[in-house]
């Protein structure tokens, strides 16, 4: 992604319909506003700038998407912890759209629905509804904590969204956080070191083969590894590893938890590791250290 980076959070307040016309407005106001008054202090916490209220809406923008997702984790934190006031329940609904630039601002603050706003509208209290352009190619398969919707058609301007919802309270959500940071930053050279020996990936050099065939970029020697094992290409400003072996890759980056890789494509962000051909537990196995960073 080149030039500044948006992300988009969007939440609404959720009272229970049969219990409010029970009571009074003011009172009604008062539990609203104790929720309202936890979620502005969870968004300007992580950085994020109302731009939009309406009704019992909120839409606000983030530079880092990881602070948005972070944002969204303590709302429904903050909300779900306050007792009930006049016996009245109250939920939030929070969608995010996330890998944005930010000349798209212009589809998310009008008066009108909004792509964020869509989602939000979708979401329960149990999960948080993300968006990724579909161009970036991070889903399904990038996160274990997501789970896709491809029953929720969503496109922002002229670019289709995927979408996917994640429980907030499982363990492996805070992973969430250390992908959607990495998206805003600008990644343009994976830095990548095998026995001694480094290597880059970058605009001048888009794509790396590794395998045990003489000739390849990186050449492998376990015989766990295939002579065509696989690729590391650059793509719309994003690494991937490109599995094409026989026994598979193992992929352990930053705090995630370790994806089997076989025959597929996943993204590289941040830093960690490729174990090749056999898990990162066996003896003599292959390794290849990543790091993506800014030029």
């Amino acid at each position: 992604m080149t030039g500044p980076a948006l992300s988009v959070l969007s939440v609404d307040l959720a009272g229970d319909a049969g219990q409010s016309r029970q009571l009074e407005e003011r009172e009604v106001r008062y539990a609203l506003g104790r929720c309202e008054k936890r979620i502005r202090y969870a968004l300007m916490r992580h950085g994020g700038s109302v731009v939009r209220r309406i009704d019992r809406h909120l839409t606000a923008f983030f530079a880092d998407g990881g602070e948005a997702w972070q944002s969204a984790v303590e709302m429904q934190e903050r909300v779900a912890a306050l007792p009930l006031y006049a016996g009245l329940p109250v939920s939030v609904r929070i969608g995010i759209c996330s890998g944005h630039h930010l000349d798209e601002a212009q589809f998310f603050s009008s008066d009108g629905p909004n792509p964020a706003s869509r989602l939000s509208a979708q979401a329960d209290a149990s999960h948080i509804l993300l968006s990724l352009p579909r161009r970036l190619k991070l889903l399904p398969e990038w996160l274990p904590a997501a789970e896709r919707r491809q029953d929720l058609p969503l496109i922002c301007g002229k670019r289709r969204l995927d979408i996917c919802q994640i429980a907030w309270q499982e363990a492996s959500a805070p992973a969430v956080k250390t992908l959607l940071s990495a998206l805003g930053r600008g990644q343009e050279c994976l830095r990548l070191q095998h026995q001694g020996r480094r290597h880059r990936v970058d605009v001048g050099r888009p794509v790396l083969s590794l395998g045990r065939q003489p000739g390849s970029d990186i050449f492998l020697r376990d015989a766990r590894c295939s002579r065509q094992h696989g690729t590391i290409e650059r793509c719309f400003d994003r690494f991937f590893f490109v599995d094409r072996s026989t026994n598979g890759t193992y992929l352990l980056q930053d705090d995630q938890t370790p994806v089997f890789v076989h025959h597929q494509a996943h993204v590289l962000l941040g830093r960690g590791r490729l174990y090749l051909g056999s898990p990162a537990s066996e003896k003599g196995v292959e390794f290849i250290e990543f790091q993506a960073s800014v030029v």
